[in-house]
């Protein structure tokens, strides 16, 4: 419970302080540390499981329902089992332990060989990024850093549109590509300016959320 209630407070505070969205998502994701003095290690708390990481992370930041090929290549769409499990290879040394307190735990990186492999060959799996540059692992402690700088860079075009298309669905009741974790080819915005402006002006603007609810509430159709 307690977890719970410092993790609520650092989003809120973190909203509240208009922390650029890239820079929240960075702090959210490489958290490691006791979930009761760095509130934002929680997320992997709950979510446990290097799978669930890979498709929480995926849907949540990509909009991209990465689920869908996780047994077998997506049938309708470009994603494939390789990808999967390469995705999720930047977070399989994410592990847990528990902390000095009732409740506490401690997330820590996984030294020790903690792989993940593929199923259908057990081979270890190289960590790769879905599309865009590859976000090289060599030489480096913690594989989620370089995954990182991948996911929230101002070239991934993916992070800054599902949220802006998030955002806009708050405001008005329905994204402009809806469902709005269902970012895909097969899926297309119902106004793809629209979208490509706001994601424009929202990275422009140094990923500020404040700054894209201004736009949208601003705008003829909010205000309609």
């Amino acid at each position: 419970q307690r977890g719970v209630w410092v993790f609520r407070e650092w989003i809120r505070n973190s909203i509240a302080s208009n922390k650029p969205y890239n820079q929240f998502v960075r702090e959210l994701l490489s958290a490691s540390g006791s979930t009761y003095e760095n509130p934002a290690a929680n997320y992997y708390r709950s979510l446990r499981e290097t799978g669930k990481m890979t498709e929480d992370v995926s849907q949540t930041f990509l909009g991209v329902r990465f689920n869908c090929n996780k047994c077998h290549d997506h049938p309708f769409e470009k994603w494939t089992q390789d990808q999967y499990y390469e995705f999720g290879a930047y977070f399989s040394s994410v592990n847990f332990k528990r902390g000095r307190l009732p409740g506490e735990e401690v997330v820590y990186v996984d030294y020790d060989g903690k792989e993940l492999r593929h199923p259908k060959t057990a081979a270890v799996v190289t960590p790769a990024t879905p599309f865009g540059l590859k976000a090289n692992v060599q030489g480096t402690e913690d594989r989620r850093h370089p995954f990182i700088d991948w996911l929230t860079s101002r070239d991934n075009a993916l992070f800054a549109k599902s949220i802006s298309n998030r955002i806009w669905s708050y405001f008005t009741g329905r994204g402009i590509i809806e469902p709005v974790d269902d970012i895909r080819a097969g899926n297309p915005p119902s106004n793809p300016a629209l979208l490509a402006a706001l994601t424009e002006r929202f990275v422009s603007d140094g990923f500020a959320l404040r700054a894209l609810m201004r736009s949208i509430c601003r705008s003829r159709t909010y205000q309609l």
